[in-house]
């Protein structure tokens, strides 16, 4: 949320800055409001995330985007590409770029839909379901580690403004909080 000074000027119509401003308190301005940013805050926690996610999952043999694959398959192997993708909110082509890289290292196959042979369907091979025992618990380590200091009232507390925001963003998504405007 922006700073009273700053909704202040932006509610007066003010002009934020021009030639001939002092380009060193603007920058601070500018830097103060960004590092206070929710949205960059998110970003970076998630780019963070991600990373020691990366980072336990590299000697498996597996990226975050092939967890996420797993993960939804895991749930309901055999669900067709278009809809995995819509699931992890990914570009379809970004999505076949990771299928190709599993399907290469034994993770997933896909194979036509027998209903509508232009839809491929995507399975996990007996090699991809094994991971489970140990990406699963290396997957907890880092929800552990980012959330020590957290007691379960506050990782709750934090779920649900996280929830808030994605139904702010999206009211239909299926992670929004009900209610969330």
């Amino acid at each position: 949320m922006p700073s009273q000074k700053l909704r202040d000027k932006i509610k007066k119509g003010e002009t934020l800055w021009e030639p001939g401003m002092d380009r060193e308190y603007i920058a601070t301005e500018v830097r103060r409001e960004r590092n206070n940013s929710i949205g960059y805050l998110l970003a970076n926690a998630q780019k963070l995330t991600m990373g020691k996610l990366a980072e336990r999952l590299a000697p498996m043999g597996v990226t975050p985007a092939q967890w996420q694959v797993l993960v939804v398959l895991w749930e309901e192997d055999g669900i067709v590409q278009r809809e995995l993708a819509e699931r992890m909110v990914i570009e379809q082509a970004t999505l076949t770029r990771t299928l190709d890289r599993m399907e290469r290292d034994g993770f997933v196959e896909r194979r036509r839909d027998e209903s509508d042979r232009r839809r491929f369907r995507v399975f996990v091979t007996e090699n991809g379901f094994n991971l489970i025992n140990t990406l699963v618990p290396s997957a907890m380590k880092t929800l552990v580690e980012i959330t020590v200091g957290f007691n379960e009232k506050e990782a709750d507390l934090f779920r649900s403004f996280l929830r808030r925001i994605i139904g702010n963003v999206d009211a239909s998504h299926p992670l929004a909080e009900k209610g969330a405007v």
